[in-house]
């Protein structure tokens, strides 16, 4: 898919667009979180937050209550640890 239809799905606040992207995108970004990570689960883990924080902004474009970045990262956070039972840190 071109990545303009990307960005329309996007606007137009489909699920679609996480799947979409992840598609085309997915196997470069895992790529470059391993090389950066240098860990399997770690890269695994931070596509999955950026996956998360797609869908989150995918929710809140064109709405009158759009989160802020600070309440997107904030919630992705509070959801990434919640998700295996761990205490959000300090």
């Amino acid at each position: 898919m071109e990545d303009e239809k990307i960005v329309d799905l996007y606007w137009a606040r489909s699920e679609k667009a996480v799947s979409e992207t992840a598609a085309k995108y997915g196997k470069y970004c895992r790529t470059i979180a391993f090389n950066i990570l240098a860990n399997d689960e770690d890269a695994e883990e931070c596509l999955n937050d950026t996956y998360l924080k797609d869908s989150v902004v995918a929710m809140t474009l064109g709405s009158e209550t759009a989160l802020t970045e600070a309440e997107i990262d904030g919630f992705a956070d509070s959801v990434s640890f919640a998700s295996i039972g761990a205490p959000k840190p300090a």
